[in-house]
C-alpha cells in the first residue's frame, strides 16, 4: 500500500508563473477556502504515513484539484536533530501506525464502507489514474 512519499525539487521552479498540478496534499502546507476544511476533514484514525496521500485522495473524490505554488511561501525543515519526532515520546506508535494502515486498506480495498470519507465525485481508480500508480499493489 502506498504511504511514503520522498518530496522533490519542482522541475524548472524560477521559471514558473503560476501555480502547478500536484498529485497529493501536503498537510503541513495546505491552503484552502473553508468548504475544504468542512468537507475533508481530519481522520484522527489516520497516523502520520499515509495521512497526507489519503487525504489527497479524499480532497480528488470530493472534486478537489491540488497544485504547488508556483513561489516559495515558506518550507519544511524535516531534520531531526533539531526537534523531538512525535514516535520518540510515543512508545504506542507503531500500534497507531498499524491500526491506522488497516483502515486505510480496508477502506481501499471495500472490505469497509468509507463512511463518508470519499465521495463520488471522481473515483478512487481515477485518483490513481492521477498520480500515475496504484495505491495498492496486487501481490
Amino acid at each position: 500500500m502506498l504511504t511514503h512519499l520522498t518530496g522533490r525539487r519542482v522541475a524548472l521552479w524560477p521559471t514558473l508563473r503560476a501555480p502547478i498540478p500536484a498529485a497529493y496534499a501536503s498537510l503541513h502546507f495546505l491552503f484552502a477556502e473553508g468548504s475544504f476544511h468542512r468537507e475533508i476533514l481530519f481522520d484522527p484514525e489516520i497516523y502520520f504515513f499515509g495521512d497526507e496521500i489519503f487525504t489527497g485522495l479524499r480532497a480528488f473524490t470530493h472534486g478537489y484539484d491540488l497544485y504547488h505554488p508556483h513561489k516559495i511561501l515558506g518550507w519544511h525543515l524535516y531534520d531531526r536533530s533539531t526537534r523531538t519526532p512525535h514516535w520518540d515520546d510515543h512508545s504506542d506508535w507503531h500500534q497507531a501506525e498499524s491500526l491506522s494502515f488497516q483502515k486505510m486498506r480496508d477502506i481501499l480495498t471495500g472490505r469497509v464502507r468509507h463512511r463518508g470519507l470519499l465521495a463520488s465525485v471522481r473515483s478512487v481508480r481515477a485518483y490513481e489514474e492521477h498520480i500515475g500508480t496504484r495505491l495498492i499493489q496486487d501481490c
